[in-house]
């Protein structure tokens, strides 16, 4: 099936940010699924949405098309496979069609005022390969990529393409369970093993019992009792492959399922979602900049006694602090 990018546009499910949006994340779905369908399947799990403050999160629908390993059937999936191994070849001209088509979803964010180093692009199963191919091939200059139950052919292409790359690659953050008998958790960290000797960053967090899923389930007691209390605050490193909870970390609870708190606490903490050094001097400028307009009309109507002729220079007696002005 070929489709030109110009001739496709997909259906997009969005959950807005509850504050100013100034980040982007996109999460594309497994074969057979849909936009909607990812996002009420996460929904469930969390008993919530997806959200956070500032970043806009698009969960957009793969076009239906024949589907080899389901014998030609229609299925929305993002390109086709010979058969779900590691270890036959891709068909790249189903996924450089969708490369293009989610290029247009990514330019369409781009007008909309949101750099690329500030788009994060992930997906479940075949969405996570689909953003493999989509970021280290295409797109090396967003904010970072996830990768959830997915994994790369033992020659993919985007092995090559990162190895002609010579500049910053995107993290690659990968989640996989250890009871995974469709996609085998040793192909998840033969992707990985491979990503990383060609000197992209990576985190790969490894969940025993789990299947080819988000959780084992709301109700598991034992992963309620494996929850930790941690520092949630944004900007601290990841650490390990622990889980915990805090009424602190945006979308998270004590019940939280293993793979999409861990999930939850990567994009909270990831430091391309924090200002950047640039933006928070300029926020400090032009924070300073209203202290001192401030300051100075306080001291124009001291002197004028509330009119307009000034009756004597006052001595500057305040001083300025980040919490406001003093005196």
């Amino acid at each position: 099936m070929a489709a030109a990018s110009g001739t496709v546009r997909l259906q997009r499910c969005v959950v807005s940010p509850a504050g100013r949006h100034s980040a982007s994340l996109i999460f594309l779905h497994g074969s057979g699924d849909s936009g909607k369908g990812l996002r009420r399947w996460i929904k469930e799990v969390l008993n919530h949405d997806f959200a956070f403050q500032h970043i806009k999160v698009i969960y957009p629908t793969a076009p239906r098309r024949p589907y080899t390993p389901m014998k030609g059937g229609l299925s929305n999936v993002w390109f086709d496979r010979f058969k779900i191994s590691n270890d036959c070849p891709e068909h790249l001209e189903s996924i450089d069609v969708m490369c293009e088509v989610l290029t247009d979803l990514i330019d369409d964010e781009v007008k909309s005022g949101i750099k690329k180093n500030r788009i994060l692009i992930g997906g479940f199963s075949m969405g996570g390969c689909m953003a493999m191919h989509l970021a280290y091939r295409n797109h090396r200059d967003v904010a970072g990529v996830f990768a959830l139950s997915s994994f790369l052919n033992k020659s993919s292409v985007v092995y090559q393409g990162v190895q002609k790359s010579d500049g910053v690659l995107p993290e690659l953050f990968q989640c996989h369970g250890t009871a995974d008998e469709l996609v085998l958790h040793a192909w998840a960290e033969e992707t990985n093993s491979a990503l990383k000797s060609l000197g992209v960053s990576t985190k790969f967090h490894s969940f025993p019992g789990l299947h080819h899923e988000l959780s084992k389930g709301l109700e598991d007691e034992r992963l309620a009792q494996s929850l930790k209390s941690r520092d949630w605050r944004p900007g601290l490193p990841l650490l390990g492959g622990a889980v915990g909870h805090t009424s602190s970390l945006p979308g998270t609870s004590p019940r939280t399922p293993a793979v999409l708190q861990i999930l939850v606490r990567h994009v909270a903490a990831t430091s391309c979602w924090s200002k950047t050094t640039e933006q928070t001097k300029t926020d400090g400028e032009r924070w300073r900049g209203h202290l001192r307009r401030g300051f100075r009309k306080r001291l124009t109507w001291r002197a004028t006694g509330g009119s307009g002729a000034p009756k004597k220079r006052l001595k500057k007696k305040s001083c300025l602090t980040p919490g406001g002005v003093s005196s």
